[in-house]
């Protein structure tokens, strides 16, 4: 059954039962709320794919370059993280659907793929912050163990660290405040329909 043959279906519904407010404009709101949430994460995602399966060759050619094993194993735990990236950003958006072909199981699993998401960003210092930083920074470390003087830290090794670690608090704060002011509106949103649907 098509979106359009179950909004058709549920305002039938609406009409039947005597004293039911009438909801079509306000699923059809969340709808395009949704909707557009589903293509910015499609562009999110596309983007993040791309970078990370790009880097997967610049980190292996780099290994070849390694002169200190701390240095390697930098480079190996970038590789598997850019490698790591693509499978969580796609799981992220598997959504089990139910068989029911209904208004309520279409908003289940609207809210089921905003859930997804919270929760993919919610964790974001776990999967993506951490592994990637930890790695930035073996490579960085081990690359100056490899030097004469490895005790010494140059301007630009005390820059790398600052920006790296200022970049993680900017994507921490942004992913933070994309879920308080984008994701969980909506999702509020969806809750509150399903709560004036009628359980199947």
């Amino acid at each position: 059954m098509k979106l359009d043959e179950l909004k058709q279906a549920w305002q039938d519904e609406v009409k039947v039962v005597e004293g039911q407010p009438d909801l079509s404009g306000a699923i059809d709101a969340l709808e395009r709320e949704t909707d557009k949430i589903d293509r910015q994460v499609k562009l999110r995602d596309f983007i993040e794919i791309a970078i990370a399966l790009i880097m997967v060759p610049f980190w292996i050619w780099r290994m070849n370059d390694a002169v200190h094993p701390m240095e390697l194993a930098g480079l190996i735990d970038l590789t598997l993280v850019c490698l790591f990236i693509p499978y969580k950003l796609i799981m992220a958006k598997k959504v089990k659907a139910s068989k029911l072909n209904s208004v309520r199981s279409f908003l289940v699993v609207k809210k089921r793929k905003i859930e997804g998401q919270i929760k993919l960003l919610g964790s974001i210092v776990n999967w993506y912050l951490l592994p990637i930083a930890l790695g930035l920074i073996m490579l960085r470390a081990g690359h100056n163990m490899g030097k004469v003087d490895p005790v010494t830290v140059d301007l630009a090794s005390l820059l790398y660290f600052a920006g790296g670690v200022a970049l993680c608090l900017l994507v921490y704060f942004l992913t933070k405040r994309e879920v308080k002011t984008k994701l969980q509106p909506v999702l509020d949103k969806l809750n509150k329909r399903l709560a004036q649907l009628p359980q199947e």
